[in-house]
This record gives C-alpha cells, structure tokens and sequence, in this order.
C-alpha cells in the first residue's frame, strides 16, 4: 500500500497575555468554579442510568433480530458453480423433421399460479441458494459436480454423498466438456479411434448414474456438443474437411491449429447420437446440450471448405437436424435431451440453433442474465424477467421452455426473477 506523504504543519507560539487580580476576586472565582463541578457530577450520575440502560436494551434488539443465514433456511451451496431446479422427466416420442408438423400453441401449454404456501427465496449468495424447508410443488434440489469429483469412484462416491446429505436429491455430472474432454469411461466407437485420448476417467457412465442413484438421486448428463477438437480416425472423421479430403484447422498447426466436430458431416451427427444413447442406457434421465455453435471461419476457410459452411440458411438447418435426432436418439432411450440457447439471441435472431418450426416437441433451456441486452431499459428484475420470458413463451410457441438463470444476480434479483417465474407458471428452472 503506498503511504500517504503528510503535509508539513508549522505551529506558531501564540503570546500570553497576563492580567493581574486581586486575592478576593480569585478566591471568588475558584469557590465558583468548585461548586459548578459539583453540580455536573450531580447530574450526570443522575442521567447515566437510563442513558446506559436504553443503550444496553438496544443492542440486545438488535442482536436477537438479526438474521443469520442457515438458522432458518436450508442453504444449498454449489462448490462448482451450477444448480438445477428442477429436472423432472418428461419421456416423449421422437420428434418429427417436418416442419408442416403440428404445434401446440400458447394456450395448450398448461400455466399454474404460484401455490399459496410458496415462500420466495431468500438469502442467496454468490455460490449459494437458499430454499424453503419443504420446496413447492414441483421443485428438487439439483447441483452439478465438478470433473474432478468425477476422476475415480471414491471422489465420485465423496462428491454424491456430500450432495445427498446436503439435501439435494438430482446431480448433474459434466461428462463431455469443450474440447472433447470425457470425463467418464465411454464406449462410443469413434472415441477409440482419437489420436491422443480424450477420456480422463475409468468409471463407466453407468457407474457415474448408479452411484447417484444408489443415494436415491437422479442422475442427469451435461455434454458440451461441438466444441470437440479430437482427431478421430485415420481421417480426422466427423470433422471440417475441404473438397480435396484435407482436414480443416482452426488456425496454423504451428500455432496448435485444432480441427472441430462438423454437424455436417454424417459421422459426426452419429457419434453425437452414439453418445445421448450410452447416456440415456446408463440412466441419465435428462442430457444437457450446449454448445451448438461453429467455429469462426475466415475469407480463406470458406475458399477451402466451400460457401455452405457461411451460408445462414445450412448453417441453422445443419444444427437442428443434429438436435432434432439427438433429442429423437434420447427419447427412444426413456431419456430427454435440453437445447441451451441464450435469450438474446432468440429475442434478435441471431441464433442460429433457434428455429421454432424445425425444433417441434424439443425442449429449449432459455439462457437468461440481466447483463443481456433484452429488456435493458427495464430495471426493476421481476418486471424484466416477466417481460423477458413473456417474449420468450411467444417466440417459442410450440416448444417446452425451462429458463436458465445466472447465479451471480445478487439474493433480492434472484429473489425476483424466481418470483416472477413462479407467477408465469414456471415449474422449473435451472440456476448455473
């Protein structure tokens, strides 16, 4: 810390004046000053009484009144940084390609008002969130572990029964994460065939679900899906490839150039549903998809891997048709699968994975911060999230919905926005 430099005070000796009195008057004066003392003294045992004990009764206020988080709340604290509320599984046929498909509109999707006995939530702290005792109809407590609770049985077994003993009662285990990294034992095909391996644990997928399972958990799955930079096979399959068969790479190998999964290449779309089914078997209820993007491509990458890869239209036809078999894949299996797209992105269109028509019977987990632009000049939060997810039912007429709320909105945001889900009828939402 850099210290203050002082200012240099100069004190100037004032003169002393001395004026003479007589031996009467000072005599006078002290029996004055004396008897003045005397009556302070009086007074001021007088009044310290009442002063002391108002004081002393005040602060026994205000320590019998403070709330101390944890004495009347049960707090859930996510040691990694995402929670779920809830995961119910809702097991459907296989969604339809056509988009002439029918749809049900915003007045089939049931809506129900908050219960009576909903307490809102209260207390909620960066890395934590503070539910009622009982949860209200329809809620569960839901956390997601860490890759490192998920490197061998004994961190997995410690990381689940932490979970259940702290009252959650579903687990989200992050078992494909950006960059193709597995953090569990799969025994999808093309996954052997990388060139450098990718899989960081030895438990199976269905270790990872039986051992939540086991402590009267669900398990549920989170995968980040085109952020794969693996080498598979000989030929780098399921990725970017020019005309010519030569693979593409994000950048120059000098640099650590990567290839990425394509969505259109057939292969990969397999691997990806593969990969839903060893889950949904294993018995994961629900999959988790994010990362439906594609990488940046130059003027140059385009030359090399033709104009589809820039052009809107394939591009967003590309990635649906991948999450529509996914979520086809899933369900055959008893499981769902959950699409992530940002609120932004849906309110200007900018997504590329948001395409209503093509995603019918899908189910989109709604990304929603109040740092996002949608809604900005609105500041009160339970009239933006109101106002946001009002958009949000309109624009995805036809889809289920679960919004996907940013943890680090302070307690009375988040307080808010729950609040405001809860009267849109929300019976789920994923806090992360």
């Amino acid at each position: 810390m850099r210290m203050r430099k002082r200012k240099t005070r100069i004190f100037h000796q004032k003169k002393r004046y001395h004026i003479k009195r007589t031996k009467s008057e000072n005599a006078v004066k002290i029996t004055a000053t004396v008897m003045a003392f005397a009556a302070m003294i009086f007074i001021g045992y007088s009044a310290v009484g009442p002063v002391t004990d108002y004081l002393a009764s005040r602060s026994k206020v205000q320590e019998t009144t403070e709330y101390v988080p944890g004495e009347e709340t049960d707090v859930i604290a996510s040691e990694t940084g995402a929670l779920t509320v809830p995961l119910p599984i809702q097991t459907s046929a296989p969604v339809s390609l056509d988009s002439g498909t029918d749809t049900l509109s915003a007045a089939d999707v049931p809506v129900t008002a908050a219960p009576d006995n909903y307490i809102p939530v209260t207390g909620i702290e960066q890395d934590s969130i503070a539910l009622p005792e009982e949860a209200a109809p329809g809620q569960s407590r839901c956390v997601m572990l860490s890759e490192s609770d998920m490197a061998n049985a004994q961190s997995l077994s410690a990381a689940v029964d932490n979970a259940a003993a702290r009252g959650y009662d579903t687990v989200v285990f992050p078992v494909k994460t950006q960059g193709g990294i597995y953090n569990y034992k799969t025994q999808v095909p093309l996954v052997s065939t990388a060139e450098t391996n990718p899989v960081k644990s030895d438990l199976t997928a269905a270790d990872i679900a039986d051992t939540a399972k086991a402590k009267g958990l669900s398990a549920a799955a989170y995968i980040s899906v085109l952020t794969d930079n693996n080498r598979y096979g000989d030929y780098r399959d399921g990725a970017y490839r020019s005309d010519d068969g030569s693979t593409w790479l994000d950048t120059s190998p000098a640099k650590g150039g990567k290839p990425w999964i394509s969505p259109f290449d057939e292969t990969a779309v397999k691997f990806l549903c593969d990969t839903v089914e060893e889950l949904a078997d294993a018995g994961f209820e629900q999959i988790i998809c994010d990362d439906f993007i594609f990488p940046s491509f130059r003027s140059s990458d385009i030359e090399l891997l033709g104009s589809t890869v820039a052009d809107s239209s394939e591009r967003s036809k590309a990635l649906t048709t991948l999450a529509v078999k996914m979520t086809n894949a899933a369900a055959a299996k008893g499981s769902k699968v959950v699409l992530c797209i940002s609120a932004d992105s849906i309110a200007d269109g900018t997504s590329e994975l948001f395409a209503p028509d093509r995603l019918t019977g899908c189910t989109i987990a709604v990304d929603y911060s109040q740092s996002m632009g949608i809604c900005s000049d609105i500041t009160d939060s339970f009239e933006r999230t109101t106002k946001v997810f009002e958009q949000m039912r309109e624009k995805c007429t036809g889809l289920n919905i679960i919004p996907l709320i940013d943890k680090e909105l302070s307690a009375s945001d988040l307080d808010s926005v729950i609040v405001a889900l809860h009267s849109l009828g929300f019976d789920e939402y994923i806090v992360y």
